[in-house]
């Protein structure tokens, strides 16, 4: 595997860059490659969010809302924490796909 590329990035003294490259991944090292994994609510507590947000609209009536209503509606429970895209389609009875494009 040929890392001149990478390393050049630190120094063009390979050396040097090794030793800059080792340095940056002890600073960022820990904290650079982690993935953060957000909490998933179940079905139960997705759809506390999702009465939440839609109020007094029940969620059948999202499938025939005007389309840029029922978007907007889509785009709050997507920002809303640990309600997944799929959960919003389940609870909602739209398609995945239109939860995605919302």
């Amino acid at each position: 595997m040929d890392t001149t590329f990478v390393l050049e990035i630190f120094s063009q003294d390979i050396e040097k860059a090794k030793e800059i490259f080792v340095d940056f991944m002890d600073e960022q090292g820990a904290n650079f490659f982690e993935i953060k994994n957000k909490p998933r609510l179940t079905d139960e507590e997705a759809k506390q969010i999702v009465k939440q947000v839609l109020g007094n609209i029940e969620t059948s009536e999202l499938q025939t809302m005007e389309k840029t209503k029922r978007d907007g509606y889509l785009r709050q429970l997507k920002a809303s924490e640990g309600v997944s895209i799929r959960q919003i389609a389940r609870i909602s009875g739209l398609t995945f796909n239109i939860v995605v494009k919302a």
